[in-house]
């Protein structure tokens, strides 16, 4: 599963695109699986390119690993981080961060519905479509 973040706030641009792989498994677990060395044509990056963009989309991973259980998941899954692109002009870690969290959800819970995204504070917030604001006692991610 695939999410391509492509947005402008405040003026900024933030761009990200994140490949991962979902399968039940017998624990919640994520794995870093990408190709050493990336298509650099393609913008792809490696731990050795960018270290802090690879941390940020394995926490997105266990992020939505997290949401996905407190919104209905009741299967454990295995994530499999397989591609991260960027440029540094337009991609800061949170951005590769939310990026992974929606394909991980994506690939998780495909029939649960969109998620909203909001940006505050320096950082991307999903939540339910449906729901508005969280409840008290809801995560957002």
């Amino acid at each position: 599963m695939t999410y391509k973040l492509l947005r402008v706030k405040e003026g900024i641009c933030h761009f990200s695109e994140v490949t991962v792989q979902t399968v039940i498994s017998t624990a919640d677990e994520v794995i870093e699986d990408l190709k050493v060395p990336p298509n650099q044509e393609l913008a792809e990056v490696s731990r050795t390119e960018e270290p802090d963009w690879v941390d940020a989309g394995l926490q997105g991973c266990y992020d939505a690993l997290e949401f996905s259980r407190s919104h209905g998941r009741q299967q454990k899954h295995c994530v499999r981080l397989r591609r991260i692109v960027g440029v540094p002009m337009d991609t800061v870690s949170e951005d590769v961060r939310i990026a992974a969290f929606m394909a991980a959800w994506a690939s998780m819970l495909p029939d649960s519905g969109q998620l909203e995204l909001t940006f505050e504070n320096n950082r991307w917030h999903a939540q339910k479509s449906n729901s508005g604001s969280p409840k008290p006692g809801e995560k957002e991610a």
